[in-house]
């Protein structure tokens, strides 16, 4: 005999008694079920809960003092930061509210918290579609990652922390459930510029100046994103004998790790910045109308736009991306440009090879942990040392010449400098903490 479907969590019940009756039951605070009447009619028994749930539900309550996990997600992800949390909320609504939302706190189990686990590692993943409206997406031809999972189980596992804070809940259910492994993979999930693209890039001039000038800047400080589009000029420092960048915020924000650090500028992004006409005030890169920019790459990769015609039409037309102009293909995102600049500090093809600890204050990781992924970017320039140290002697090597390499003073001065640079307060910062 096929079971009774389970009602949603919070859906309440109505239920005839051995009289006769029937009765109308919700769940109360710690989740008991509680008789809020008995009526001689089932039409108006049920007309009685529809009403006290639609008022209920006016309130963002699931049921007679029950919270479900949707409502209390929209209180929680309200006080958090603004920084990141249209992300979190992306991954709250996709993976999250889809599964558990309807369950009320108290039902939140372990055991659902790890049927949810298993359930979204079976999920197939979806990416967005090019030149379609917003939100349109389109399968991505496999399952979701369990970087995917492990961060969605993260978020619910915070959530739940602070329900239990708040005295939702007793004990976070899903604090001891474990993320999934990582799959074995048969290719290399990053990708960085060798020294020929990047001279390719930096010296192209079918890429406007502006835009070089951010993707040079990106190649040679490893700035994120956010980092870029947030520096501005009373940050950057290009004469005397220590140019460098002071990294204050990103975006609108604080920096990721909420550190301020120096970078060192290397010749390519000194020369690069020098080169920049206009102000040299506000944003260092600007969006078109003075405005700090959001979200977008300064066009590095190939798009979509929308474009209105004469005639009322309208067209979707693909952009080409300036990295292709300078002859990339190959898929290398902007973000790729900070691996570059990562992956040649290691290898040393700047002049000197700077030891995991000063690439990882370079770039404002949390820890060397962070860096040690790009470790696996070395094994090319090991085989083209290996390929030179077996060649004859005096014979070249055909290895590409280190672009930007330093002369005369070595870089790993500069890294030393800028280490202790960052334990130390600028005068502006010393000023601001003494008034």
């Amino acid at each position: 005999m096929p079971s009774t479907p389970r009602r949603p969590p919070g859906a309440g019940s109505v239920t005839r008694t051995p009289a006769g009756t029937w009765r109308v039951r919700v769940r109360n605070a710690k989740g008991q079920r509680v008789c809020i009447g008995t009526f001689a009619e089932e039409v108006e028994a049920r007309a009685v809960l529809a009403a006290s749930l639609n008022r209920l539900a006016e309130q963002d309550l699931s049921a007679v003092g029950v919270t479900t996990l949707r409502a209390w997600g929209e209180t929680w992800l309200s006080t958090r930061e603004a920084r990141g949390v249209d992300k979190e909320r992306s991954v709250w609504r996709r993976h999250v509210l889809p599964h558990l939302g309807d369950h009320a706190l108290h039902e939140v189990t372990r055991a659902a918290v790890s049927a949810w686990v298993e359930k979204l590692r079976a999920t197939p993943a979806t990416t967005s579609k090019a030149g379609s409206g917003r939100g349109a997406r389109v399968s991505a031809g496999r399952t979701l990652s369990p970087l995917t999972v492990k961060h969605a189980l993260r978020l619910l596992r915070a959530a739940l922390a602070a329900a239990v804070d708040a005295g939702r809940v007793r004990e976070n259910a899903a604090r001891e459930v474990r993320p999934p492994k990582p799959r074995a993979v048969t290719h290399e999930p990053w990708t960085f510029l060798d020294a020929a693209e990047i001279h390719a890039v930096t010296t192209c001039s079918a890429i406007p100046d502006p835009e070089r000038a951010i993707y040079t800047t990106a190649i040679y400080t490893g700035l994120r994103l956010g980092e870029l589009w947030g520096l501005r000029w009373e940050d950057v420092r290009l004469e005397g004998d220590r140019p460098e960048v002071t990294v204050r915020r990103s975006h609108a924000g604080a920096t990721k790790s909420g550190k301020i650090r120096r970078v060192p500028l290397l010749p390519g992004a000194r020369e690069a910045l020098g080169r920049m006409t206009g102000r040299r005030d506000g944003w260092v890169f600007p969006g078109e109308h003075g405005q700090r920019r959001r979200d977008d790459d300064a066009r590095w990769s190939p798009g979509w736009r929308i474009v209105d015609r004469a005639s009322g039409a309208r067209e979707r037309v693909k952009i080409n991306g300036y990295r292709e102009r300078a002859g990339i293909t190959r898929r290398v995102r902007f973000h790729d440009l900070r691996h570059t600049c990562a992956s040649h500090l290691l290898m040393g093809t700047w002049g000197v090879r700077l030891p995991i600890e000063e690439v990882s204050a370079w770039l404002g990781h949390s820890s060397t942990a962070v860096t040690q992924r790009y470790a696996h970017l070395a094994p090319d320039h090991l085989s083209a040392r290996v390929a030179a140290a077996l060649s004859p002697a005096g014979a070249p090597s055909g290895g590409t010449a280190p672009t930007g390499s330093i002369e005369g003073k070595p870089l790993v001065s500069q890294g030393r400098a800028m280490l202790d640079s960052n334990q130390r307060p600028s005068a502006s910062e010393t000023d601001a903490l003494s008034s």
